[in-house]
Protein backbone atom coordinates (compact mmCIF):
# COMPACT_ATOMS: atom_id res chain seq x y z
CA UNK A 1 0.00 0.00 0.00
CA UNK A 2 2.82 2.49 0.87
CA UNK A 3 3.39 2.38 -3.22
CA UNK A 4 0.27 5.21 -3.00
CA UNK A 5 2.06 7.17 -0.29
CA UNK A 6 3.94 10.35 -1.93
CA UNK A 7 7.22 10.58 -0.03
CA UNK A 8 9.99 12.48 -0.33
CA UNK A 9 13.61 10.62 -0.47
CA UNK A 10 16.93 10.79 0.94
CA UNK A 11 19.40 8.87 -0.61
CA UNK A 12 21.18 8.16 2.64
CA UNK A 13 18.48 7.51 4.91
CA UNK A 14 16.78 4.19 5.07
CA UNK A 15 13.33 5.82 5.61
CA UNK A 16 11.30 8.19 4.10
CA UNK A 17 8.99 11.33 5.25
CA UNK A 18 4.95 11.40 3.95
CA UNK A 19 1.99 12.80 4.64
CA UNK A 20 -0.97 10.44 4.98
CA UNK A 21 -4.44 11.32 4.37
CA UNK A 22 -7.08 10.59 7.15
CA UNK A 23 -8.49 7.58 5.69
CA UNK A 24 -5.13 5.84 4.93
CA UNK A 25 -4.68 6.51 8.76
CA UNK A 26 -7.71 4.52 9.54
CA UNK A 27 -7.00 2.28 7.04
CA UNK A 28 -3.41 1.01 8.61
CA UNK A 29 -4.84 1.44 12.13
CA UNK A 30 -7.60 -1.00 11.03
CA UNK A 31 -4.41 -3.56 9.43
CA UNK A 32 -2.02 -3.27 12.22
CA UNK A 33 -5.55 -4.86 15.23
CA UNK A 34 -6.30 -7.40 12.19
CA UNK A 35 -2.90 -8.03 11.38
CA UNK A 36 -2.04 -8.80 15.08
CA UNK A 37 -5.60 -10.34 15.45
CA UNK A 38 -4.73 -13.50 12.75
CA UNK A 39 -0.93 -13.63 14.17
CA UNK A 40 -2.31 -14.81 17.38
CA UNK A 41 -4.67 -17.08 16.56
CA UNK A 42 -2.32 -18.39 13.63
CA UNK A 43 -0.14 -19.13 15.84
CA UNK A 44 -1.89 -21.08 18.68
CA UNK A 45 -3.98 -22.38 16.00
CA UNK A 46 -1.02 -23.72 13.54
CA UNK A 47 1.15 -24.71 17.13
CA UNK A 48 -1.22 -26.82 18.38
CA UNK A 49 -2.38 -29.08 15.75
CA UNK A 50 0.84 -30.11 14.37
CA UNK A 51 1.82 -30.58 17.62
CA UNK A 52 -1.64 -32.98 18.13
CA UNK A 53 -0.93 -34.62 14.55
CA UNK A 54 3.18 -35.38 14.80
CA UNK A 55 2.60 -36.27 18.47
CA UNK A 56 0.92 -39.43 17.32
CA UNK A 57 2.25 -41.85 15.68
CA UNK A 58 -0.56 -43.36 13.38
CA UNK A 59 -2.00 -40.12 13.13
CA UNK A 60 1.75 -38.42 11.50
CA UNK A 61 2.06 -41.59 9.38
CA UNK A 62 -0.91 -40.41 7.14
CA UNK A 63 0.66 -38.71 4.12
CA UNK A 64 -2.61 -36.64 4.15
CA UNK A 65 -1.99 -35.40 7.41
CA UNK A 66 2.00 -34.75 6.40
CA UNK A 67 0.50 -32.61 3.56
CA UNK A 68 -1.92 -30.54 6.01
CA UNK A 69 1.08 -30.45 8.48
CA UNK A 70 3.55 -28.62 5.64
CA UNK A 71 0.78 -26.70 4.92
CA UNK A 72 0.67 -25.37 8.32
CA UNK A 73 3.74 -24.65 8.34
CA UNK A 74 3.37 -22.38 5.78
CA UNK A 75 1.20 -20.37 7.87
CA UNK A 76 3.57 -20.01 10.81
CA UNK A 77 6.23 -18.80 8.29
CA UNK A 78 3.33 -15.81 7.52
CA UNK A 79 3.03 -15.46 11.00
CA UNK A 80 6.32 -15.31 12.75
CA UNK A 81 8.02 -13.88 9.73
CA UNK A 82 5.97 -11.86 7.44
CA UNK A 83 3.56 -10.51 9.89
CA UNK A 84 5.30 -9.15 12.18
CA UNK A 85 7.37 -7.07 9.60
CA UNK A 86 4.18 -5.91 8.06
CA UNK A 87 2.85 -4.34 11.18
CA UNK A 88 5.75 -3.14 12.40
CA UNK A 89 6.37 -1.19 8.99
CA UNK A 90 2.54 0.04 9.47
CA UNK A 91 3.58 0.95 13.25
CA UNK A 92 6.19 2.92 11.52
CA UNK A 93 4.15 4.86 9.15
CA UNK A 94 1.57 5.62 12.00
CA UNK A 95 3.60 6.71 14.77
CA UNK A 96 6.89 8.79 12.90
CA UNK A 97 5.21 9.20 9.34
CA UNK A 98 8.28 7.21 7.49
CA UNK A 99 7.99 4.09 6.14
CA UNK A 100 11.13 1.66 5.73
CA UNK A 101 13.22 1.04 2.12
CA UNK A 102 11.11 -0.61 -0.15
CA UNK A 103 13.63 -3.41 0.65
CA UNK A 104 11.50 -4.13 3.16
CA UNK A 105 8.36 -3.72 0.69
CA UNK A 106 10.42 -6.41 -1.08
CA UNK A 107 10.56 -8.73 1.44
CA UNK A 108 6.85 -8.45 2.58
CA UNK A 109 5.29 -9.00 -1.06
CA UNK A 110 8.00 -11.61 -1.84
CA UNK A 111 7.67 -13.95 1.11
CA UNK A 112 3.46 -13.67 0.68
CA UNK A 113 4.12 -14.73 -3.12
CA UNK A 114 6.12 -17.45 -2.16
CA UNK A 115 4.27 -18.50 1.35
CA UNK A 116 0.88 -18.32 -1.36
CA UNK A 117 2.67 -20.37 -3.71
CA UNK A 118 3.43 -23.43 -1.53
CA UNK A 119 -0.08 -23.53 0.09
CA UNK A 120 -1.46 -23.92 -3.08
CA UNK A 121 0.86 -26.34 -4.86
CA UNK A 122 0.55 -28.02 -1.26
CA UNK A 123 -3.59 -27.91 -2.04
CA UNK A 124 -2.67 -29.72 -5.51
CA UNK A 125 -0.97 -32.93 -3.44
CA UNK A 126 -3.82 -32.97 -0.83
CA UNK A 127 -6.01 -33.12 -4.17
CA UNK A 128 -4.27 -35.89 -5.83
CA UNK A 129 -3.95 -37.84 -2.40
CA UNK A 130 -7.95 -37.80 -2.27
CA UNK A 131 -8.09 -39.06 -5.76
CA UNK A 132 -5.65 -41.64 -5.12
CA UNK A 133 -8.17 -43.07 -2.72
CA UNK A 134 -11.38 -42.85 -4.36
CA UNK A 135 -9.48 -44.90 -7.41
CA UNK A 136 -8.42 -47.63 -4.62
CA UNK A 137 -4.47 -46.35 -5.33
CA UNK A 138 -1.86 -48.31 -2.65
CA UNK A 139 1.57 -46.95 -3.56
CA UNK A 140 2.81 -49.59 -1.01
CA UNK A 141 1.83 -52.44 -3.24
CA UNK A 142 3.91 -50.84 -6.45
CA UNK A 143 6.69 -48.81 -4.75
CA UNK A 144 9.65 -50.03 -2.33
CA UNK A 145 9.07 -48.11 1.16
CA UNK A 146 12.39 -46.27 0.25
CA UNK A 147 10.99 -44.66 -2.82
CA UNK A 148 7.90 -43.99 -1.34
CA UNK A 149 10.04 -42.00 1.48
CA UNK A 150 11.77 -40.18 -1.21
CA UNK A 151 8.66 -39.25 -3.16
CA UNK A 152 7.13 -37.80 -0.32
CA UNK A 153 9.76 -35.45 0.72
CA UNK A 154 10.18 -34.18 -2.82
CA UNK A 155 6.47 -33.51 -2.81
CA UNK A 156 6.80 -31.47 0.70
CA UNK A 157 10.33 -30.15 -0.40
CA UNK A 158 9.82 -29.12 -3.98
CA UNK A 159 6.92 -26.62 -4.04
CA UNK A 160 9.91 -24.15 -1.38
CA UNK A 161 12.62 -24.24 -3.45
CA UNK A 162 10.53 -24.04 -6.55
CA UNK A 163 9.23 -20.58 -5.31
CA UNK A 164 12.48 -19.17 -3.62
CA UNK A 165 14.00 -19.91 -6.82
CA UNK A 166 11.52 -18.32 -9.21
CA UNK A 167 10.22 -15.46 -7.03
CA UNK A 168 13.27 -13.61 -7.70
CA UNK A 169 12.91 -13.67 -11.07
CA UNK A 170 10.37 -11.40 -10.81
CA UNK A 171 12.95 -8.91 -9.63
CA UNK A 172 14.05 -5.55 -10.75
CA UNK A 173 16.17 -2.56 -10.09
CA UNK A 174 15.45 0.62 -9.96
CA UNK A 175 16.46 4.32 -9.45
CA UNK A 176 14.18 6.43 -7.40
CA UNK A 177 15.98 10.32 -7.17
CA UNK A 178 18.76 8.75 -7.04
CA UNK A 179 17.56 5.92 -4.26
CA UNK A 180 18.83 2.39 -5.91
CA UNK A 181 15.92 0.19 -5.42
CA UNK A 182 15.10 -3.21 -6.16
CA UNK A 183 11.42 -3.94 -6.54
CA UNK A 184 8.53 -6.41 -8.05
CA UNK A 185 8.54 -6.04 -11.71
CA UNK A 186 4.49 -5.76 -12.38
CA UNK A 187 4.63 -7.24 -16.03
CA UNK A 188 6.58 -10.11 -14.61
CA UNK A 189 3.87 -10.14 -11.73
CA UNK A 190 1.01 -11.26 -14.21
CA UNK A 191 3.06 -14.15 -15.18
CA UNK A 192 4.11 -15.32 -11.77
CA UNK A 193 0.77 -15.11 -10.48
CA UNK A 194 -0.24 -17.37 -13.27
CA UNK A 195 1.63 -19.93 -12.38
CA UNK A 196 1.97 -19.66 -9.32
CA UNK A 197 -2.09 -19.00 -8.20
CA UNK A 198 -4.23 -19.62 -10.97
CA UNK A 199 -2.13 -22.97 -11.99
CA UNK A 200 -2.51 -24.93 -9.30
CA UNK A 201 -5.96 -23.42 -7.72
CA UNK A 202 -7.19 -24.95 -11.68
CA UNK A 203 -5.40 -28.06 -11.49
CA UNK A 204 -6.51 -28.70 -7.64
CA UNK A 205 -10.17 -27.66 -8.56
CA UNK A 206 -10.36 -29.83 -11.58
CA UNK A 207 -8.55 -32.79 -9.38
CA UNK A 208 -11.16 -32.72 -6.18
CA UNK A 209 -13.91 -32.28 -8.93
CA UNK A 210 -12.85 -35.41 -10.85
CA UNK A 211 -12.59 -37.44 -7.60
CA UNK A 212 -15.94 -36.15 -5.96
CA UNK A 213 -17.75 -37.64 -8.77
CA UNK A 214 -15.96 -40.56 -8.89
CA UNK A 215 -16.25 -41.31 -5.30
CA UNK A 216 -20.11 -40.53 -5.87
CA UNK A 217 -20.69 -43.27 -8.66
CA UNK A 218 -18.99 -45.61 -7.14
CA UNK A 219 -20.75 -45.35 -4.06
CA UNK A 220 -24.19 -45.46 -6.25
CA UNK A 221 -22.59 -48.38 -7.75
CA UNK A 222 -21.81 -50.10 -4.38
CA UNK A 223 -18.36 -50.40 -5.24
CA UNK A 224 -17.01 -48.77 -2.22
CA UNK A 225 -19.66 -49.48 0.40
CA UNK A 226 -22.49 -51.84 1.53
CA UNK A 227 -25.64 -50.31 1.74
CA UNK A 228 -24.47 -46.88 1.56
CA UNK A 229 -22.11 -46.47 4.58
CA UNK A 230 -18.79 -47.31 5.43
CA UNK A 231 -17.37 -47.75 9.11
CA UNK A 232 -13.15 -47.49 9.02
CA UNK A 233 -10.64 -47.22 11.99
CA UNK A 234 -8.53 -44.60 11.92
CA UNK A 235 -6.42 -45.47 14.44
CA UNK A 236 -4.76 -48.84 13.07
CA UNK A 237 -4.63 -47.48 9.14
CA UNK A 238 -5.25 -44.34 6.81
CA UNK A 239 -8.86 -44.41 6.10
CA UNK A 240 -10.17 -45.69 1.95
CA UNK A 241 -11.98 -43.41 1.42
CA UNK A 242 -12.09 -39.42 3.17
CA UNK A 243 -15.40 -37.91 2.86
CA UNK A 244 -15.35 -35.09 0.11
CA UNK A 245 -16.78 -31.79 2.18
CA UNK A 246 -13.59 -31.17 4.14
CA UNK A 247 -11.12 -31.06 0.72
CA UNK A 248 -13.56 -28.96 -1.12
CA UNK A 249 -14.23 -26.43 2.10
CA UNK A 250 -10.10 -26.36 1.63
CA UNK A 251 -10.30 -25.76 -1.75
CA UNK A 252 -13.05 -23.08 -1.76
CA UNK A 253 -10.96 -20.87 0.97
CA UNK A 254 -7.68 -20.65 -1.18
CA UNK A 255 -9.75 -19.57 -3.62
CA UNK A 256 -11.73 -17.01 -1.66
CA UNK A 257 -8.30 -15.70 -0.26
CA UNK A 258 -6.65 -14.99 -3.72
CA UNK A 259 -9.17 -14.30 -6.23
CA UNK A 260 -8.93 -10.83 -5.12
CA UNK A 261 -6.07 -10.05 -5.14
CA UNK A 262 -5.89 -11.59 -8.47
CA UNK A 263 -8.70 -9.48 -10.52
CA UNK A 264 -7.16 -6.50 -8.25
CA UNK A 265 -3.75 -7.66 -10.11
CA UNK A 266 -4.93 -7.70 -13.79
CA UNK A 267 -7.26 -4.72 -13.54
CA UNK A 268 -4.22 -2.72 -12.47
CA UNK A 269 -2.67 -3.61 -15.61
CA UNK A 270 -5.50 -2.05 -17.41
CA UNK A 271 -4.90 0.86 -15.65
CA UNK A 272 -8.00 0.40 -13.28
CA UNK A 273 -7.08 1.80 -9.94
CA UNK A 274 -8.56 0.80 -6.64
CA UNK A 275 -9.03 2.62 -3.03
CA UNK A 276 -7.43 2.17 0.40
CA UNK A 277 -10.02 0.05 1.83
CA UNK A 278 -10.00 -2.31 -1.46
CA UNK A 279 -6.60 -2.56 -0.29
CA UNK A 280 -6.97 -3.35 3.15
CA UNK A 281 -10.05 -5.91 2.21
CA UNK A 282 -7.35 -7.66 0.36
CA UNK A 283 -4.72 -8.04 3.04
CA UNK A 284 -7.37 -8.56 5.57
CA UNK A 285 -8.44 -11.34 3.03
CA UNK A 286 -4.75 -13.05 2.45
CA UNK A 287 -4.14 -13.37 6.41
CA UNK A 288 -7.49 -15.12 7.20
CA UNK A 289 -6.39 -17.52 5.17
CA UNK A 290 -3.92 -18.86 7.78
CA UNK A 291 -6.46 -18.83 10.53
CA UNK A 292 -9.07 -20.12 8.34
CA UNK A 293 -7.11 -23.85 7.28
CA UNK A 294 -6.63 -24.65 10.50
CA UNK A 295 -10.08 -24.75 11.31
CA UNK A 296 -10.82 -26.38 8.26
CA UNK A 297 -8.60 -29.44 8.74
CA UNK A 298 -10.79 -29.94 12.03
CA UNK A 299 -13.42 -31.48 9.45
CA UNK A 300 -11.02 -35.02 9.16
CA UNK A 301 -12.20 -36.56 11.70
CA UNK A 302 -8.85 -38.10 12.94
CA UNK A 303 -7.63 -34.71 13.21
CA UNK A 304 -10.37 -33.50 14.76
CA UNK A 305 -10.49 -36.03 17.39
CA UNK A 306 -6.62 -36.18 18.11
CA UNK A 307 -6.72 -32.50 18.62
CA UNK A 308 -9.56 -32.77 21.00
CA UNK A 309 -7.65 -35.25 23.30
CA UNK A 310 -4.60 -34.14 22.78
CA UNK A 311 -2.61 -31.78 25.61
CA UNK A 312 0.99 -30.48 25.79
CA UNK A 313 0.94 -31.48 29.80
CA UNK A 314 -0.63 -34.96 28.77
CA UNK A 315 2.01 -36.37 25.59
CA UNK A 316 1.15 -39.54 26.27
CA UNK A 317 -2.33 -39.66 26.09
CA UNK A 318 -3.70 -43.35 25.27
CA UNK A 319 -5.80 -43.03 21.83
CA UNK A 320 -7.35 -46.68 22.47
CA UNK A 321 -9.88 -44.90 24.78
CA UNK A 322 -11.02 -42.51 21.77
CA UNK A 323 -13.64 -43.80 19.38
CA UNK A 324 -12.54 -42.70 16.10
CA UNK A 325 -14.92 -45.00 13.88
CA UNK A 326 -15.60 -42.90 10.95
CA UNK A 327 -19.09 -43.59 9.16
CA UNK A 328 -18.97 -42.39 5.41
CA UNK A 329 -22.22 -42.31 3.52
CA UNK A 330 -23.48 -40.71 0.31
CA UNK A 331 -23.67 -37.16 0.89
CA UNK A 332 -19.69 -37.53 2.85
Amino acid sequence: MSSNISNSTDSTDSTHSISLPQDWITAFKVSIVTETIFVVAGVLLNTWIIASILSSKPIRAVFRNQIICAILVVGLVDDLAVSPVFISSTYLILTKMTYLACAWETFLDTMRIICSFVQDYLVVALSLVFLAQVLAFDPNSKFSPRKILIGKALVLAFPWAFAIIASPLSLRGISLEGFECVILDARKMYMIESAFTITPLAVAGLVFATAVVIRCVRFNEGRITAQGNMGVQLMGSVPQVDGSLPYIVVWLVCVVCEIMYVVILFRLKFGKSHGIFVYLSLSIMQSARYVCLPLVFLLFTDIRQRVKIWRPWRPNVQESGIDLTVVYNREG
